[in-house]
């Protein structure tokens, strides 16, 4: 699809934690090699505080008409 990263959000909680503790949040995901090779690859992140907005900064009232 041409993208150079992946960000996600959403993941077990298990993974979240144990990603966390280990400094794991960004990684290089790898497919499957008996689908698509050994040429296949994307840089991954795990957003650290999920689908939240950043703090301070409020999504829904960036521009009060």
């Amino acid at each position: 699809m041409g993208f150079d990263a992946f960000f996600f959000a959403r993941l077990d909680y298990q993974d979240r934690e144990r990603r966390e503790k280990e400094s794991e949040l960004e990684f290089i995901w790898r497919p499957s090699y008996s689908t698509f090779g050994d040429t296949t690859q994307i840089m991954t992140h795990i957003l650290y505080n999920g689908y939240g907005s950043p703090d301070g900064f409020d999504f829904d009232n960036v521009m009060n008409w």
